[in-house]
């Protein structure tokens, strides 16, 4: 195994995260341009309210957009975690991991009768916080769990 690993998104995380931006945009787009023809008539105080509800909206999707949207690399001081849209980065030294473990979790579709899972990889930190992420986000997901627990329990 070459280090350090860094994590590469699966290209239907890829899509996924397109499509839920585009229509985000759209959504938004269609909210202002509604409001701005809306001036005009009778209807300002409703379309001002759907106006900030989708402003709020907008506001949720970035606030998880800037959460999920991360590249994880396993170095051999530590995680070091980038997240893309903020440029803001983290590193987590292993010492100051508690514990690591992977589990599945079932993934609820609805009227769909098979539930998809996927692979998670919780990651207890000293301070109680928890950072985790799964097999769907990462195409090289198990070389990262695999690298993370090497280092953490000095495997290697």
């Amino acid at each position: 195994m070459d280090y350090p690993i860094t994590s590469k998104f699966t290209n239907s995380f890829r899509f996924k995260a397109l499509v839920i931006t585009l229509l985000a945009i759209l959504v938004n787009t269609i909210a202002i341009a509604n409001c701005i023809a809306s001036f005009s008539t009778d209807y300002q105080g409703q379309s001002i309210i759907f106006v900030i509800i989708s402003v709020i909206l907008m506001g949720v999707y970035l606030y998880f957009a800037v959460q999920l949207l991360r590249k994880i690399t396993a170095t051999y001081d530590g995680i070091v975690i980038d997240y893309i849209l903020t440029g803001r980065q983290v590193i987590i030294h292993y010492a100051d991991i508690v514990h690591v473990s992977s589990y599945r979790r079932n993934i609820n579709r609805g009227n769909i009768r098979a539930p998809r899972s996927y692979l998670w990889l919780e990651i207890e930190l000293t301070t109680g916080k928890y950072i985790s992420f799964n097999e769907y986000e990462y195409s090289n997901y198990d070389e990262l769990k695999e690298a993370i627990r090497e280092y953490r329990f000095k495997l290697r």
